[in-house]
């Protein structure tokens, strides 16, 4: 039970040799361009050349202030005039997008309806903003022959640059951060953490897997982060917007990301009080006469694990319809908010849920480890609830395949009137610790030390230590034969 690695010869599309230098370009993502940066001048001194792609304006500040060229910045945080950019412009620029779409199992709307960045943007601007980014992208990957993209695939900007490296023949590098073991970075050649690159760099004694059930989860329940993200694209009237964009540049200046900004402060108040009333108005209801429970954790949204790479299941008052109606009759339903949702969620889907029969709907304040050791079934759409069932040894249900679904214990089910089936085999699956043994193995070597971050969660993240560390990934994966 391997998980699916890399293989050029399976690649949808062809790929070319590429006899050129490598020249790398990172796509500034939240608050993870200290890190990428830091990565790049690692990266520079080694030869290898970097760019960047800037669409937020505190970080293309950040990268000015930290004395990048600015011919080695590509800055897309505005739109243009519709002189600038015509129809005819944007007509030419969706008909080459429809050409990578072909290549590929992706469609650029997806990330048009969900980007968190896009929706307080002027109605019917979506396309016109994919189209100037794939116009400015492709232009600045071709004057500076870029063979490789490294970006997290979140939101617009880096759904165009994969698609653009798609087209180019190019290779799209996805990290991120394994959450079990606690640690290590794993590289993705997709947005959709389906196709593992053979980094084959572990440089540091590997841990036992036959341990990892135990160890893993001992940690406790995953950090999960409530931060305010600072908007990618802002112009004047976005007042607060432009206000923690210029915190977040002076951060930048002094090194220190651990400010909390007034506005975050009432936010956090805000969050507690609600949390108090929505847990008192919706959570935790007592339901009595089920042998058996299941567990659904809820996402957060937006997000681009279910929004972007789940896009068909986004709809999660209606998964947790279709998974009641799937499940036996003796068996209650419990679905577990997100501690990262409270006070965020619309209380008219905290009512849907609520209403359907043998569900209970309760709140974060049991840890996800013995909320998972308490369940006879964990239900997940694509959440790595999944990989710390597996590892405890409770059997899963996931609607959407991806490198930890090949874990013996996790049953992919793509469709609702699958479901009752899958769930009969999943509840009748008897752990082995012994069986998931190889593909942790696999795992193990193909990660690396490291840890994948932001700098505001994790500011030790830049350290030379780690920064070193993940830079070797990144030239293994650059200097690989394509």
């Amino acid at each position: 039970m391997e998980p699916r690695l890399h293989d050029c010869s399976r690649a949808t599309t062809p790929r070319l040799q590429i006899h050129m230098t490598p020249s790398l370009c990172f796509v500034t993502c939240f608050d993870l361009a200290p890190l990428q940066h830091a990565i790049a001048q690692n990266l520079d001194a080694r030869g290898i050349t970097t760019r960047f792609v800037a669409s937020n304006s505190a970080w293309l500040g950040y990268l000015r202030d930290q004395g990048v060229p600015a011919d080695h910045i590509l800055d897309i945080s505005k739109l243009p005039s519709r002189q600038e950019l015509g129809a005819e412009d944007v007509a030419e620029a969706l008909a080459e997008i429809a050409e990578a779409e072909a290549l590929v199992e992706f469609r650029l709307h997806r990330i048009l309806q969900v980007d968190p960045f896009l929706r307080d943007a002027p109605t019917a601007t979506g396309h016109r903003w994919a189209a100037f980014m794939w116009r400015e992208m492709k232009a600045f990957f071709d004057d500076h022959h870029t063979t490789h993209v490294l970006g997290e695939p979140s939101s617009l900007p880096d759904i165009i640059a994969y698609l653009l490296m798609v087209r180019r023949s190019g290779q799209y590098i996805a990290p991120r951060d394994m959450r079990y073991p606690h640690g290590r970075t794993i590289f993705f050649g997709d947005p959709f953490q389906r196709e593992l690159l053979p980094v084959q760099l572990d440089d540091s004694p590997p841990q036992d897997p036959s341990t990892a059930n135990t160890d893993a989860p001992s940690a406790g329940s995953p950090s999960y982060s409530a931060l305010p993200r600072a908007r990618r694209i802002t112009d004047a009237t976005h007042v607060r917007a432009a206000l923690r964009n210029r915190l977040m540049r002076r951060a930048g200046k002094r090194g220190d990301y651990s400010f909390r900004p007034l506005s975050r402060q009432a936010r956090t108040i805000a969050l507690r009080l609600l949390r108090k009333r929505t847990e008192r108005r919706h959570l935790n209801a007592r339901v009595e006469g089920y042998a058996r429970k299941a567990t659904f954790p809820l996402h957060v949204q937006p997000e681009a694990a279910i929004d972007v790479e789940a896009t068909w299941f986004r709809n999660q008052v209606e998964m947790v319809r279709w998974f009641r109606s799937a499940l036996p009759a003796d068996m209650l339903l419990e679905v577990r908010e997100h501690p990262a949702s409270l006070g965020k969620r619309s209380l008219a889907e905290l009512r849907a849920i609520k209403r359907i029969p043998g569900v209970r709907l309760v709140g974060p304040n049991t840890p996800m480890k013995t909320a998972i050791e308490e369940s006879d079934l964990v239900l997940t759409i694509l959440g790595t609830a999944a990989w710390e069932a597996a590892l405890l040894g409770t059997p899963t249900i996931i609607l959407v395949n991806n490198y930890f679904a090949s874990l013996d214990g996790i049953f992919p089910c793509g469709a609702p009137t699958q479901l009752p089936q899958t769930i009969q085999q999943a509840l009748a699956w008897q752990p082995n610790p012994e069986t998931n043994q190889a593909h942790l193995e696999t795992m193990l070597k193909r990660s690396t030390v490291g840890h994948w971050c932001d700098v505001v969660s994790k500011p030790y993240v830049t350290q030379a230590d780690n920064v070193n560390r993940l830079a070797d990934a990144v030239q293994r994966l650059v200097q690989a034969p394509s």
